[in-house]
């Protein structure tokens, strides 16, 4: 089994839309996004760099965690040399963003 992270609140309908948005602004999502969750573990090393906080060595997160996080994250510019991993860097934004919103923490597996 891969690192995979998952919301502790699904709303589906938040998450497929959060997909779509990912997919139209950059081709591509996670595909567990839709569902709640990240299932790659690119994903969970951009969270990881843009938090501070390795997805890894930490317990799961709670809302007020995740809220936290989120709102000092410093996610990486998009730029001709990262244009292949543009979709992981958005998915998880999305991901994180659609956890604030629900007010949602994150479990982490791998």
């Amino acid at each position: 089994m891969g690192w995979e992270a998952e919301t502790m609140i699904i709303d589906v309908k938040l998450f497929e839309r959060a997909s779509d948005r990912v997919q139209e602004q950059t081709g591509s999502a996670d595909g567990y996004l839709a569902k709640g969750g990240l299932g790659c573990s690119i994903c969970g090393r951009i969270i990881g760099e843009a938090v501070g906080i390795s997805p890894w060595s930490e317990d799961d997160w709670s809302a007020e965690m995740v809220r936290n996080y989120f709102e000092s994250a410093t996610w990486p510019e998009i730029s001709y040399f990262n244009m292949d991993i543009w979709w992981a860097i958005e998915s998880s934004k999305a991901f994180m963003e659609t956890c604030v919103e629900l007010k949602s923490g994150i479990k982490f597996s791998w």
